[in-house]
């Protein structure tokens, strides 16, 4: 209660600037992702280098992909966002190609002999079957980068990890305890609205 009469309106700020970056950051991650599993399962080498390449940016720790990118990127907004897009990028790419390559075979047979052409076909069959398991990828990502976002306070880019920093520093265990909390209720309510939604799209599941 000492921390949030002093320093309520800088606690407001940090949160503003957590969900401005990991929103801004769970957007690009599930636009990129879905586009290249998308593309992945229209030509196959193309998905073995994706799925290689994201199996192997999942075991890549967040904290050293802002390390080698804060040379090249300087410190800031950028090197966090392309960082966190990095880590987010793979569940979505991952699920975005297994939703699509198991929609049922009989299901897409029957369209094609109902007249649907390859365009028609994907978008009104094949991927709304397939956005439930995306969304599984979505969940995960949003989880990921929400709490990852705490590293952008290494390089000056704001966030609850300012406030869990200064915890550290300052051997201040409210700040601690006041940042760790935050992030995890964050996470939490993300979770629980992307639960509600995942729910209503599994009406549509075959």
């Amino acid at each position: 209660m000492e921390y949030f009469t002093q320093y309520g309106g800088e606690y407001i700020r940090l949160v503003i600037e957590h969900l401005q970056i990991s929103l801004l950051a769970i957007i690009v991650s599930i636009i990129i992702g879905i586009v290249l599993g998308i593309v992945a399962t229209r030509f196959n080498k193309t998905e073995k280098i994706l799925l290689f390449l994201a199996s192997n940016l999942r075991i890549i720790p967040s904290l050293a992909v802002l390390i080698f990118l804060v040379p090249y990127l300087g410190t800031g907004l950028m090197p966090t966002l392309v960082a966190l897009v990095l880590l987010g990028i793979p569940p979505v790419l991952l699920n975005t190609i297994k939703g699509i390559n198991n929609v049922p075979e009989y299901v897409v047979e029957a369209a094609l002999g109902m007249g649907y052409d390859k365009r028609t076909l994907f978008r009104k069959i094949v991927f709304p079957l397939a956005l439930p398991v995306i969304f599984n990828g979505i969940q995960i990502t949003t989880t990921e980068v929400i709490a990852s976002t705490t590293l952008a306070a290494y390089i000056g880019a704001g966030g609850l990890g300012e406030l869990i920093m200064s915890g550290v520093g300052l051997m201040r265990f409210d700040y601690l305890w006041i940042g760790g909390l935050s992030v995890s209720a964050i996470s939490l309510m993300a979770m629980l609205m992307l639960t509600g939604i995942r729910r209503f799209l599994r009406k549509y599941e075959v």
